[in-house]
Formats: structure tokens, C-alpha cells, sequence
């Protein structure tokens, strides 16, 4: 082997690759690292968890992730840039091997597939060299970027890892978040099979939060890590460095500004709207119970970035459109209304395209490629979903958030003084503003602007009033059972809040050399700050404390309980709030749980007690923690066999090819104690498990 012609071309790279590149590299993989490490010793998991996890995120996304970053074509392309596409092209691709891997049987494929490509990216890294000498320095986006993560993280780690700490370190018992258990069960189902079942109703197909779910499911085959401890304790690392960079960098490319786009990705991330009032839950998406929404926004903005850098260009691109479509994909495979929103805005431009730039073939094949992939994917992956969820609500049934009381006060006396249309444009002016002050309230004022500006109106504009627009009229009109429709104004924030900075700047960069002229003579700088910083605090104050009182709540409640966890605090019982009683553990049924997971077959069909209460509806904390499909039964009937004790008990579980049934004490009697035709495999003073002979 000619060790001296390798040694040649890794020096070769290394003058390519400046001293200060590879320094941040390093830095990166060893941030990588600490958190990984740092994660597995405070929720007091196997540190071997950790490392396995760091290495999948290190040679399974950075590393694919980076060759396909190289071949995008981006002008003036900065290192903060490359890194955050990088990263969340190492997402997409996890869910391209996902589907690869499935869809061919491909034995043993993960470890194939990645093999194959890790060899494939250093190729394509060294042939594509030089890009690393032309990548642009943006200190200030890697500060700004640096400190929204690190904020990010933090929050994350009290509200999502040491509020679900396992029982049995350092407390007795906890209650989970319904939603987070749900997204695990899925994570698991996809882990086993595709198209996957239904793990809370086994004769169902399963049709919710695909693709967050199948790169996760991935991870959890890659590294051996349950799906309970991925989610809890490792996941949330990736959406948010996905969040925080392509939040910062699409900022920065439709402000063209490092300010604005710095000002613009703290009050997104880190402001929150009436959340109580007008029934919208933006914190508990991102922070408390982020299962695919934070995913699917990270992915609409990096669609936003890659339209914008082809609105730019005359020329169509051949990998901007690759990397637009396929980030478009990963958004509404992630999260539907996202989707749905992201179509309006990428739609919107490619509309702009057609009629106004006369660019034909740009925007018919943008356009007609966005449909086919909407269609395709709500085809294959959505349209089995549960029908008369989501629906236009009629007269006799008004949205949610025209009969909630607060709100529904205004509606109505709207309604008493003009007419229904004008009404119900006046209703939402005053109920998007509820939402979110700041980020519609900026919008609403460049609306205003634009319409004495309207030869200004480029093809971003554009897009970001229609898609913005589009959300308002979908939350008005549809209606879920779930309040679910609130997401179509959620998907919106960062497309308002971005147009609406970019007209409060375009207003103001005419004045500016007047305005700072006036403050240079009048010697006043000093002050301005103090007035400025004076009014963003007031502004966040108000934006985080005041308005998000009821996740304010949440959020003192997470650190106090964290804290407690995290330093060591014995005896503490984390009971959650009433809604959550059904979630509750604790150490022994934790461990009879894990039992059923570690010594059944991975195939077994499971039922419970547990589902025999009003609150037991959706198997949620025992299809979760045991990684096995539930049987729940559609009638009570169903399960009062196994809690009466009936004779015909076994008629019924046979009839439903169920192999165990988990009895927990603290639900009903043990009446299945010495009865025929079941064996106990397992046993403490919480729970029993029974075999099905």
C-alpha cells in the first residue's frame, strides 16, 4: 500500500483546511461529545449509551451530512451555514436509509448503508476540497448560535431529562408526558415494521410523526439505545441544534443583516405568546413535549433558505432544487400542518416566479414537483390517518377559538356590531396579535408597509404573506377534537415574525444616517442603548414571564424538580398534574415493565389492567416502556374478564393472540393468581406478569 501517497493527500487537505476551521471542527465534535458523556451520567444511564450516541452523530450525520452540504451550490456560503446543513442533511438522510433499508429488506442494512457512505463522503469531502478555504467566517452567527444552543439545551434538559427521570435514581416515583410516550411508541413500531402497526390500537395502521420517528428508529438500531432513553435523555439534541442554526442562518439570509437575523431568532426561540388565552402551546412543542414539530420547523426554514438563494439566482440550480424539495418532504413527513404551510410559502414563490419574473421553467418545475411530492407523501404516509379529526368547522360547530370564553367575549360582540365578514377579519386581526404580540404585531405593521410600497414586494415577500395568511384562515376554519388546528398558526411564527422585521428595517434604513447623525451630535449614544436595552428587556419580561404564565409554570416546576434530581435529593416523588395521573410510575411497576421488555419476544402482544381505567384508554406508559404491541380493547367488555376474574378469561386472550398480561396491583386485585392456562413469569409487590400457555 503507498502510505506516502495517502499521507501526501491528507496533507493536501490539511493546507486546504485553515488552522481556525479545523479548530471549530474540533471544538464541535467535542461539544458532541461532553453533551453525550454528560447526558448518560446525570439520568443515570450506561455511559456506553452515550458514546454510541455520539459516534451515530458524529460518522451517521456530520460526516454524510457534509458531503452532501459540499455539493450544494450556496454563494457566499459561511461556515455557520455549511454546518447547519450539514447536520440537517444528516437528519433527511437518516430517513432516506430508513426507508431504503425497509422497503428493500436489506439484511443487516444500517450498518451496510452507512459504511458505504462514510467511504463515499470522505471521497466526495476530498475531492470537494476546496471548498473549505472559500467557506466564510460569521463569528458573530457562531457567538449568537453558540448561545441560543446552549439556552436551548438547558431548558431541555430540566424540562424534558430531569422531569422524566427514571424511578429508582434518586426517586421513588414520576408521571410522564402523555405525548412524549406516544412518540416512543411510535419510534418502536417503526423499529419493528413497515408500514407500521398501530401500537395503541394493534389493528390500526399508524400514520402520525413518521419521519422524526423513522430517523429516531434508525438511531435506536444504530447504537442499541431504547427508545424510552432516546427520547428522554439523548433526542432533543438534535432538533435544537437543527432549530438554532437554520433559525439563524434563514434570519440572516432574508435580513441580510446579522442583527436583525440575531434579534429575529431570539424572540422565535425564546418569546412566547398568550399561550393560555388563545389555546396555542408553542412552548410545550419546542420545549416540554417536542415530538416533531420542532423537526418539521427546522426543515420548513431550511426550505425557506434554499428558495431564497434560488430566487436569487436566474439560472435554475439543479441542487437547490434537490435541497429545497427534499427539506420541503422532511417537513410535512415530520409534522403535517407544517407541511401544509411550508407548501403555501414554497408554492407561493414558485407562483411569484412564473407570473412575475417570467422565469416558466423554474417555476413550473419547482411548483409541479412540490405537488407531486405533497401528493405522494399524503398518500403513502398520511391519508390512512383516523378520519373526522380534523374538519371545517361548520355553524353548528365554530372553531375552538371562537368558543373559547375569553376570546369567544370579543368574537361575539364583533358579531353584535358589524357583519359577519367584517366581524371575522376584525376577530383575527385581535386573536393573532393574543397569539403572539411581537411576531404579529411586526407583521401586521409590514403588511401596512407594503401596501404603500408594493413595487418593493420580492418573491420572499410574497411567499411569507401568503403562507402567513394561509395559517390564519386554516386555524379559523378547521376544527380538531384535539385543538390540533393550532398548529397551522404555530407553523407560521418564524415566516411573520421574518417578513415582519424585514419591513420594520427596510422602513428604517432610509432614516438611518439621519437618525445616527442626531444621535452623534447630540452626544445621546450612551443613553440610546440604556433606552434600547431598557425596552428589550421590557419586551421579554413581557413576552416570557407575563404572557407564558402558565409555562412559566411549567418551566419553575421542571428546574425545581431537575434540580432536586440532579443534586441528589432522596425519597422525591414526582406526581404530575392531575391530567397526567395516568402516566404515573413508579419503581417496582418500572421494573416489572423492563422485565416484560427484556425477557418476552419482540413480536409478543400484550394487555393490561392498567387499560380497564377511564384514564387507560391509550396504551401510553406500558407500550413505551415494554417496547411490545398493546392489546386494547375497544369495549370495556373486553377487558372486565381479566379484572373480574371471569371464567372465560383465557377465551379471550387466546381469541386475541395476546402472550402476556401485566397485572398491576395499585390498579385491581391479582385475580388471575393460580388460575389455568397462564403461568407467572415474573413478580414483585407492584406488579405481576403472566405467560399465555
Amino acid at each position: 500500500m503507498n502510505f506516502s501517497g495517502i499521507t501526501n493527500r491528507l496533507s493536501d487537505i490539511k493546507q486546504v483546511v485553515n488552522p481556525r476551521l479545523r479548530t471549530k471542527a474540533g471544538i464541535i465534535i467535542a461539544a458532541f461529545f461532553a453533551f453525550s458523556i454528560f447526558s448518560s451520567v446525570a439520568n443515570h444511564v450506561p455511559v456506553q449509551e452515550g458514546c454510541m450516541f455520539f459516534l451515530y452523530q458524529i460518522f451517521c450525520m456530520l460526516l454524510p451530512g457534509a458531503a452532501i452540504a459540499s455539493i450544494i451550490r450556496v454563494k457566499n456560503y459561511s461556515q455557520v451555514e455549511f454546518f447547519g446543513i450539514a447536520y440537517g442533511a444528516g437528519f433527511v438522510y437518516g430517513i432516506i436509509v430508513y426507508l431504503l433499508v425497509n422497503l428493500l429488506h436489506i439484511p443487516g442494512g444500517y450498518l451496510i448503508i452507512y459504511g458505504i457512505s462514510d467511504v463515499c463522503a470522505v471521497y466526495c469531502l476530498w475531492r470537494r476540497k476546496k471548498i473549505f478555504s472559500e467557506l466564510i467566517s460569521d463569528r458573530i452567527g457562531e457567538v449568537i448560535i453558540g448561545m441560543v444552543t446552549v439556552i436551548m439545551l438547558t431548558i431541555e434538559f430540566f424540562m424534558v431529562a430531569q422531569n422524566n427521570a427514571i424511578p429508582g435514581n434518586g426517586i421513588l416515583a414520576n408521571s410522564y408526558f402523555g405525548d412524549l410516550l406516544y412518540w416512543i411508541g411510535d419510534i418502536v413500531e417503526l423499529g419493528k415494521s413497515f408500514p407500521p402497526a398501530n401500537f395503541r390500537r394493534i389493528w390500526l395502521g399508524y400514520h402520525y410523526h413518521f419521519f422524526s420517528s423513522m430517523q429516531l428508529s434508525v438511531i435506536c438500531k444504530m447504537t442499541g439505545i431504547s427508545a424510552f432513553h432516546m427520547v428522554m435523555f439523548f433526542s432533543y439534541f438534535q432538533p435544537v441544534l437543527m432549530v438554532a442554526t437554520a433559525t439563524y442562518c434563514t434570519f440572516r439570509r432574508i435580513q441580510r443583516r446579522r442583527l436583525t437575523a440575531a434579534v429575529g431568532t431570539f424572540i422565535l426561540l425564546f418569546i412566547i405568546g398568550k399561550e393560555g388565552t388563545a389555546i396555542t402551546t408553542y412552548t410545550s412543542h419546542m420545549y416540554k413535549a417536542a415530538f416533531g414539530f420542532d423537526y418539521g420547523m427546522a426543515m420548513a426554514l431550511w426550505g425557506a433558505f434554499f428558495a431564497l438563494l434560488q430566487s436569487q439566482k436566474k439560472r435554475f440550480d439543479v441542487s437547490l432544487y434537490l435541497a429545497t424539495i427534499l427539506s420541503f418532504a422532511a417537513c410535512l413527513g415530520c409534522k403535517s400542518p407544517l407541511g401544509v404551510l411550508a407548501l403555501a410559502l414554497l408554492g407561493s414563490a414558485s407562483l411569484y416566479w412564473l407570473v412575475k419574473d417570467r422565469a416558466i421553467v423554474k417555476g413550473m418545475l419547482y411548483g409541479a414537483t412540490y405537488l407531486a411530492v405533497f401528493g405522494a407523501i399524503y398518500l403513502v404516509f398520511l391519508s390512512g390517518a383516523e378520519a373526522g379529526t380534523l374538519q371545517v368547522a361548520g355553524s353548528t360547530s365554530q372553531s375552538t377559538i371562537v368558543t373559547y370564553p375569553v376570546i369567544g367575549n370579543v368574537y361575539a360582540s364583533l358579531r353584535s356590531l358589524f357583519p359577519s365578514v367584517i366581524a371575522n377579519g376584525l376577530f383575527m386581526v385581535y386573536y393573532i396579535l393574543v397569539c403572539h404580540k411581537i411576531i404579529f404585531g411586526s407583521f401586521l405593521f409590514g403588511v401596512i408597509y407594503k401596501l404603500f410600497h408594493i413595487r418593493t414586494i420580492d418573491a420572499m415577500d410574497f411567499a411569507m404573506m401568503m403562507a402567513t395568511f394561509a395559517g390564519i384562515v386554516l386555524v379559523r376554519i378547521l376544527e380538531h377534537d384535539s385543538c390540533s388546528q393550532m398548529y397551522f398558526i404555530l407553523a407560521v411564527y418564524p415566516y411573520a415574525l421574518a417578513f415582519g422585521i424585514r419591513c420594520i428595517y427596510e422602513c428604517y434604513r432610509p432614516h438611518k444616517a439621519r437618525i445616527m447623525e442626531f444621535v452623534e451630535k447630540k452626544n445621546i449614544k450612551g443613553s440610546l442603548y440604556i433606552i434600547i436595552g431598557g425596552i428589550a428587556g421590557a419586551i421579554l419580561v413581557n413576552g416570557f414571564c407575563i404572557n407564558g404564565n402558565n409555562s412559566m409554570k411549567d418551566t419553575n416546576n421542571a428546574f425545581e424538580r431537575g434540580v432536586k434530581i440532579f443534586t441528589g435529593s432522596n425519597n422525591i416523588t414526582l406526581e404530575g398534574e392531575k391530567n397526567y395521573k395516568a402516566n404515573y410510575l413508579d419503581a417496582e411497576e418500572y421494573e416489572g415493565y423492563i422485565w416484560v421488555k427484556d425477557h418476552t419476544p419482540l413480536d409478543a402482544v400484550v394487555t393490561c389492567n392498567y387499560f380497564s381505567i377511564d384514564y387507560g384508554k391509550y396504551p401510553y406508559l406500558p407500550g413505551a416502556l415494554t417496547e411490545r404491541r398493546m392489546l386494547v380493547p375497544p369495549y370495556p367488555y373486553m377487558i372486565e374478564p381479566l379484572v373480574n376474574g371471569d371464567e372465560n378469561y383465557l377465551q379471550v386472550l387466546k381469541e386475541a393472540d395476546v402472550s402476556y398480561v401485566i397485572m398491576l396491583h395499585r390498579i385491581s386485585a391479582d385475580v388471575l393468581e393460580g388460575k389455568e392456562g397462564i403461568t407467572k413469569v415474573f413478580s414483585n409487590q407492584a406488579v405481576t406478569v403472566y405467560s399465555v400457555d
